[in-house]
């Protein structure tokens, strides 16, 4: 998961290879033009998942904010979206009716998520609840333990029924068996 700087340096860094590979000829992975928009298109969905665990890591807690890094992300964003639109616009020009590119509509929907993240960035930030980031201890997790702090309880009175309407009709059916 990239959320460090030197991390997104590195990440980045593996994409823009994986570019250059394909360019290069190197390698099957970009034989035909519908094998290397499929594997453009795979990069693009590459950079949406780093993007994701970053924000998703500061969300959590498990990570700091840093501006730095936001902007390597948003740089690389904005370069790989527009390489990936010249070569799909190169798709578009080369492709001939009678042949099937299902890589170009991968990777104008990847170029489309990279667009619309670009366009409407929020700047992540830790969760306000605290239920996002509360991690359970290792001994908690033991399910033994947690079979018998469950057993342990008294059992609900016999006349009891839940204050909110639809947990009502799932406690009733619990209760009948269904």
């Amino acid at each position: 998961m990239p959320v460090t700087l030197k991390e997104v340096h590195e990440f980045t860094a593996s994409l823009n290879r994986k570019i250059e590979k394909c360019e290069n000829g190197e390698g099957l992975e970009c034989a035909t033009l519908d094998a290397a928009l499929s594997h453009y298109a795979g990069i693009c969905c590459e950079y949406m998942t780093g993007v994701r665990e970053w924000a998703r890591a500061i969300f959590s807690d498990k990570q700091k904010f840093d501006g730095s890094v936001e902007e390597v992300w948003k740089r690389e964003g904005r370069s790989l979206y527009t390489f990936g639109l010249e070569i799909a616009q190169y798709s578009e020009q080369a492709g001939v009716d009678c042949y099937d590119l299902p890589g170009q509509c991968r990777l104008k929907a990847a170029l489309a998520d990279i667009d619309r993240l670009l366009r409407n960035w929020v700047i992540p930030a830790p969760s306000i609840a605290p239920a996002a980031r509360i991690g359970l201890p290792g001994d908690v997790i033991d399910a033994e333990k947690i079979g018998s702090r469950l057993d342990s309880l008294p059992p609900l009175p016999a006349d009891w029924k839940p204050s909110d309407r639809v947990q009502r009709l799932i406690f009733r059916a619990l209760r009948r068996g269904v």
